[in-house]
């Protein structure tokens, strides 16, 4: 099983040098919908423009220079403050992000469903769905982390516009 996951602010494995995408967990179920009809040269752009034409920041995109991702380098951010061409920003509704390897983006969304991931009466994440969608695809590939919440001390509480600050 991918035990790449952070529930109460611990650090995920990614790979230095890497591309990862970072998206609200239900923002992929909305991907997954409409990713079939998008170029593939341009896949940022049509992303933002055709599936989420009214989010500003759907998704940020960073390349690690360390092994291991701190919940703390998620920081609060202003709307005011987003530059056009840069990918650090994001926006969250459900309090839970995923960081996915550029490369593995289209096989993982086949797999994702949200409400899957989400179901379970006794823990935060459905492991066992989590299992399943994430078989085949090597540990630092792909990382879910879950705002560790209000009053935690990290400034990812949950919902709202987000900056990737290393």
């Amino acid at each position: 099983m991918n035990n790449n996951i952070s529930l109460k602010g611990e650090d995920i494995k990614l790979d230095i040098g890497s591309q990862y995408y970072v998206i609200d967990a239900l923002y992929l179920n909305e991907l997954k919908e409409g990713i079939d009809n998008l170029q593939r040269d341009i896949l940022d752009e049509e992303i933002e423009s055709k599936i989420f034409p009214y989010t500003e920041a759907p998704f940020a995109k960073v390349i690690p220079s360390k092994d291991s991702f701190q919940v703390r380098s998620i920081k609060k951010a202003d709307r005011e403050e987003l530059p056009s061409e840069e990918r650090y920003y994001f926006s969250c509704d459900t309090e839970l992000i995923l960081f996915i390897k550029e490369s593995q983006l289209e096989p993982f969304i086949k797999k994702y469903n949200y409400d899957d991931l989400v179901d379970s009466l006794t823990e935060e994440i459905n492991s066992e769905h989590w299992k399943q969608i994430t078989e085949g695809i090597l540990q630092n590939d792909i990382g879910l982390i879950l705002s560790p919440g209000i009053d935690s001390g990290f400034e990812f509480e949950g919902s709202g516009f987000y900056k990737i600050t290393s």
